[in-house]
C-alpha cells in the first residue's frame, strides 16, 4: 500500500479509512442476513446488528468490527427498499436511524441500543457487555466433538490378566 496523492489532512483520511481493515458482515440482501445469522450461530457468537442511517460503513464501526472479531458478529444492514422487512422484523422504521440491536447468543434475547450518540467509546462499552470474552477459532460443535473425543480417550482401558 503506497499513498501517493496530496500530503492534506482530508486526502489522507480517505485513503485510510478506504484501506482501513473491516470484519463487518454487510446485508444487502435480506437472504444475506440469513447466512450472517448461520454464520453467528456455527460459531456461537452473540450478533450485533447495526441499521445505519447512510450507506457507507463508518471507520467507528469499522473499528469495532477488528476489537470484536471473534467474539461477537457484526452485522450491517444497508439502509435500502429492499432491507425494509428486516428493519420492520426487528421494529424499526427509517426515521429511527440509526440503530443497534444486539441478539444474545443461545436466547434470541434482543437489546436495543438507547444512547442517541454512537461514538467510539459509547459503542465499544455496549458492545463489550454482551461480546464474548475469548476470541471463539473453531465452530460449537467441532469443539464439542474434540472435548468429547479427549473424554473418551481418558478413560482407563480395562484388562484382563
Amino acid at each position: 500500500m503506497d499513498y501517493n496523492q496530496e500530503r492534506k489532512a482530508k486526502d489522507m483520511r480517505t485513503f485510510l479509512e478506504y484501506y482501513m481493515p473491516s470484519y463487518v458482515e454487510r446485508i444487502s440482501f435480506p437472504e444475506d442476513l440469513t447466512k450472517a445469522v448461520v454464520k453467528a450461530d456455527k460459531y456461537g457468537l452473540p450478533k450485533a446488528i447495526l441499521f445505519p442511517s447512510k450507506p457507507k460503513t463508518s471507520s467507528v464501526i469499522k473499528y469495532l468490527s477488528t476489537v470484536f472479531r471473534r467474539r461477537l458478529l457484526l452485522v450491517e444492514v444497508v439502509p435500502t427498499k429492499k432491507n425494509e422487512s428486516i428493519m420492520k422484523g426487528y421494529g424499526l422504521s427509517a426515521d429511527q436511524l440509526p440503530a443497534l440491536v444486539i441478539v444474545k447468543e443461545g436466547t434470541g434475547e434482543q437489546v436495543v441500543y438507547e444512547g442517541k450518540d454512537f461514538t467510539r467509546r459509547k459503542l465499544e462499552r455496549f458492545l463489550s457487555e454482551y461480546a464474548k470474552t475469548e476470541a471463539v477459532f473453531k465452530p460449537v460443535d467441532a469443539s464439542e466433538e474434540a472435548s468429547e473425543e479427549k473424554k473418551k480417550e481418558e478413560k482407563p482401558v480395562h484388562t484382563e490378566f
